[in-house]
């Protein structure tokens, strides 16, 4: 019994036999890939609100527990949390900020109401007319100061400035 030869444009060299039998397992193991993957994205759901309850804020929208109001009487939401502190409550504006008067370099995040999401501000943007105070002070010389850029005052004693306070 004779079997037919293929003529040698189509033959394949062992080479390119390898080849071929490579790609077909590809195939297959890309073909099992794309079946997990349908199967994720059906759960996709699932893991979004997950991973999104990790930085979800139980407190977030609540009163303050200051129990300061606002212009309308209604008590002020907390709507502030640290990036920089471990486990930090969420606070209302006024209240991270007397949080925060002795670490200027944290950062704040702030709720966004309109596109529903924290956005990253520095210090000076937390409060409208926040203030940094420079130096050893207390908080009534930073009270006194309030409406200046910079308020040097000099000490009797030595010739460092002492209750400064730059406006942002």
């Amino acid at each position: 019994m004779r079997t037919t030869m293929l003529p040698v444009q189509y033959r394949h060299t062992r080479r390119q036999r390898l080849a071929i039998r490579r790609a077909r397992r590809k195939s297959k193991e890309m073909r099992e890939c794309v079946a997990h993957m349908n199967e994720l994205r059906e759960k996709k759901p699932t893991f979004v609100r997950i991973l999104l309850s990790c930085y979800h804020h139980s407190q977030l929208l609540t009163a303050c527990s200051c129990g300061s109001k606002d212009r309308n009487g209604k008590a002020v939401l907390r709507r502030v949390a640290c990036s920089d502190c471990l486990q930090a409550p969420l606070l209302c504006r006024q209240c991270w900020v007397n949080k925060h008067t002795t670490m200027p370099t944290h950062w704040a995040f702030v709720w966004n109401k309109h596109e529903r999401f924290f956005e990253k501000y520095d210090f000076s943007r937390v409060l409208k007319n926040g203030a940094i105070r420079l130096g050893h002070t207390t908080a009534k010389a930073a009270r006194r100061a309030s409406g200046t850029f910079l308020h040097p005052r000099r000490s009797e004693r030595d010739s460092c400035y002492r209750d400064s306070v730059l406006r942002v």
